[in-house]
């Protein structure tokens, strides 16, 4: 539901914008020949199971460097991506993490998965890197207490408080320990009685939550 609002190709993009406007605050303008790109390390699935979102992910913040760099880039020196696969796997997220600290990134914009976050914020933490998460959604993270750190996406915990939200204040449903009323009838559906109740369990009433989910937040509505 909500990832219809902040698809991987806009987080990835996002947190690269983010990232070059923290860069701009920290960076000394004459810490570097003009020449020497700044680096940013871009951690996400490219391989494995969550491949399709790293991607994703990968070609927004590409999208977001290149349009950064046509602008001038950061106080006149190009940014670069420094590209690193952690297939969501905590031990790979470490040594990806471990190997942007060796090239010497500025920041990072990285993760999908919260485990691979939580691998990698220690490394990062440490060298006392700039790191936008743009994906892992562990309340662990912001729980780190880590001031260089931005995020990007909701917390974990907040998608099944928004639902109940939209299931009891948008839909009507009430619910009970067996089951729940049925909600006002969708857009264009068949007419029915509203004094004829039905028994509501979770396979009936989550398509329900769904599509007027959907409807309501799918983003050409929100342009």
């Amino acid at each position: 539901m909500l990832a219809q609002i902040i698809s991987p190709t806009r987080a990835g993009a996002l947190a690269c914008f983010i990232m070059a406007a923290c860069v701009a605050m920290i960076v000394p303008p004459n810490s570097a020949r003009a020449a020497d790109p700044i680096l940013i390390g871009f951690s996400a699935p490219l391989t494995g199971d969550a491949a399709g979102s790293g991607q994703e992910a990968l070609d927004g913040a590409k999208l977001a460097v290149a349009e950064i760099n046509a602008k001038g880039g950061i106080l006149g020196r190009p940014v670069q991506l420094v590209e690193g696969d952690d297939r969501c796997d905590p031990k790979d997220a470490a040594l990806v993490a471990q190997k942007f600290i060796a090239q010497k990134i500025a920041a990072a914009a990285s993760h999908y998965c919260s485990g691979a976050a939580l691998a990698a914020l220690p490394i990062l933490r440490e060298a006392g890197v700039l790191y936008v998460d743009w994906g892992a959604v562990s309340s662990k993270i912001p729980g780190s207490g880590y001031d260089r750190l931005f995020i990007t996406i909701y917390n974990g915990a907040q998608p099944g408080v928004y639902a109940a939200d939209i299931a009891v204040k948008t839909l009507g449903m009430k619910n009970s320990p067996w089951s729940m009323t049925a909600p006002p009838p969708m857009p264009n559906s068949p007419p029915r009685s509203r004094n004829t109740p039905r028994s509501w369990g979770p396979r009936s009433c989550c398509p329900a939550i769904s599509r007027r989910a959907t409807r309501i937040f799918r983003p050409s509505s929100r342009r």
